[in-house]
């Protein structure tokens, strides 16, 4: 399973969020075109996912925090053929859950996918795991440590 492209993504993406720099800027490197896409953040990252995106690849997004009702660019995806998942794995199926839970440690295990994590706290230092967490500022999860 293809999973992005790791540094060079998120420097893309990070440009992406920055409106001053511009989207230009960030897809106008000679970024990899991907098959699928697992989306972590689909309104805010959907325009650079349409630029990475091969003709029939997969984009399949978990959430879309920042912009719960994302514009749909719908000709830019028709043209290239692209299918959008949406996907709640609170409602897969048990064998689908079970085998995605499989892939995802076997992928952690091997190194071919890296658990990111954006900051960890005591749990004296909860505010400031909130703080971080409200800047939008992290990429990765946040952990509070309660031992």
């Amino acid at each position: 399973m293809e999973l992005g492209r790791g540094v060079e993504r998120d420097a893309a993406s990070e440009r992406l969020r920055q409106p001053d720099r511009g989207l230009d800027v960030a897809v106008g490197r000679e970024l990899p075109a991907e098959d699928r896409i697992v989306e972590v953040d689909l309104g805010a990252n959907l325009a650079l996912d349409v630029a990475l995106i091969k003709p029939n690849g997969v984009i399949a997004s978990y959430s879309s925090t920042t912009r719960p009702e994302p514009v749909f660019p719908y000709y830019p995806l028709a043209y290239k053929g692209v299918t959008l998942r949406l996907v709640q794995a609170y409602i897969l199926p048990e064998p689908a859950r079970a085998k995605a839970l499989q892939d995802i440690d076997e992928g952690l295990r091997d190194g071919g996918l890296k658990h990111r994590i954006a900051g960890v706290f005591p749990l004296e230092q909860t505010a400031a795991a909130h703080r971080l967490l409200e800047s939008g500022e992290a990429t990765g999860n946040i952990v509070v440590e309660i031992a």
